[in-house]
């Protein structure tokens, strides 16, 4: 961009390759210029032009090294200096790196374009289509939601008054759906939408139960819609709704009436039993949460920790392209132990949030330094040493626990 806004940045390398690299202004981004290049100086080949490239694009190292020796040499038989073959190589291979042939590049750049354009301008419409595309994918649909976050879009949680079997837009936000809670398959979603469809929204726990049993839907899948927040519309909290769902399903058998031809629910039959009135706990609410949909959708309890103990930590998934020294708030997911050739101990764990996850490596002496805390469902702090995108090695270790303890004196 800058060459072509700045003429006089442009660098043909030699004018003999200014008629392939004019329309680039200098760069080679296509294959097809590897090729034209390789051909112009080195007086390769078509096919031999074709090997280079397809040595470098599969990193085949052996057939690289031997074509650039056979490149400098048929470039200085061509008359062109040494030095320059060897630089003009060298590009090359920075740039095959990142080179699609030339009507792949149009094609996936006029997208990539195309999809700028609607992320900036509609990202309401460009959110929902693209999580509609990911539905069944824990991790993508959790980074995406994680983004749409971020741009001010929030998700909300499922609702049986309200989802449909996609993502859909409800005024500035969007409605998570049913057929993304897990074991809750397309028969039990169309089950739901139809009947509400047909005969109206569900106007109380009971009335959605009753219904529901008229569609051979079960306790077992009920449950799952309580866990995931589909019956929050009710306005009772999740523990309360379990808790009275025996007497719901017995009510919705007593209403139920059948003949020969169809199935009928007369709600004047019986009174409505009364509701059961649990505490509910916001632990166990979200883990259930969480259990049934992948990731935590309505509330995550780490996103309230991250405020209590420093506001300046950074989600995972800010950090996943960030290398050298890094600070999160996880709690561990996961762990092993592990024993090294000399027989000491280490651990391999996996740290979560509510972004994403990333692998833990406990070397023996940290390991031994730590051990008393590396438990599963812990919430740590955790200062680590981060070389590839999905790892980090562990360097020390807060549990938040004893960090609220040691506050609160």
């Amino acid at each position: 961009l800058k060459r072509k806004k700045n003429p006089q940045y442009i660098d043909y390398i030699h004018p003999s390759l200014k008629p392939i690299l004019e329309h680039t202004y200098g760069i080679m981004i296509y294959q097809e210029q590897i090729m034209q290049v390789s051909q112009k100086m080195a007086g390769f080949s078509l096919a031999k032009a074709d090997n280079l490239r397809k040595a470098i694009s599969k990193k085949h190292r052996n057939e690289i090294r031997q074509l650039e020796t056979e490149f400098i040499e048929g470039s200085v038989k061509q008359g062109y200096k040494k030095e320059l073959a060897k630089h003009v190589y060298d590009l090359i291979m920075k740039f095959a790196n990142y080179g699609f042939n030339r009507s792949h590049s149009v094609a996936y750049a006029i997208v990539a374009y195309q999809l700028a354009y609607l992320k900036a301008n509609y990202p309401l419409y460009f959110f929902c289509s693209l999580l509609n595309s990911v539905i069944g994918s824990e991790t993508k649909s959790s980074e995406y939601i994680f983004e749409a976050k971020k741009r001010g879009i929030h998700v909300l949680v499922p609702s049986v008054n309200s989802s449909q079997a996609h993502y859909v837009i409800e005024g500035k936000e969007l409605r998570f759906p049913l057929t993304a809670i897990k074991n809750i398959g397309s028969a039990v979603c169309n089950s739901i939408v139809e009947e509400r469809n047909a005969r109206g929204s569900y106007s109380d726990y009971f009335d959605f139960i009753a219904r529901m049993i008229t569609k051979k839907v079960n306790k077992k899948a009920v449950e799952t819609l309580i866990h995931a927040g589909a019956l929050d519309c009710f306005k009772i909290n999740r523990a309360s709704l379990l808790a009275t769902m025996d007497d719901a399903f017995r009510y919705g058998d007593l209403v139920k009436v059948e003949d020969e031809n169809q199935i009928m629910i007369k709600f004047d039959l019986v009174s409505k039993p009364a509701m059961k009135t649990m505490r509910d706990h916001a632990a166990i609410r979200s883990m259930k949460e969480r259990e049934v949909i992948g990731f935590y959708l309505s509330e995550h309890p780490i996103a309230q920790l991250r405020k209590d103990v420093d506001a300046s930590l950074q989600p995972l998934i800010t950090l996943s392209a960030k290398r050298g020294y890094i600070q999160f708030l996880c709690y561990l997911e996961r762990t092993r132990e592990h024993r090294t050739k000399n027989g000491e101990l280490m651990m391999f764990g996996v740290g979560a949030d509510d972004s994403g996850k990333i692998d833990l490596v406990i070397f023996p002496k940290s390991y031994q330094q730590y051990r008393d805390i590396l438990v599963k469902g812990n919430y740590l702090l955790i200062d680590a040493m981060k070389k590839e995108e999905q790892s980090c090695i562990v360097n020390k270790i807060v549990h938040i626990a004893a960090y609220e303890a040691e506050n609160e004196k």
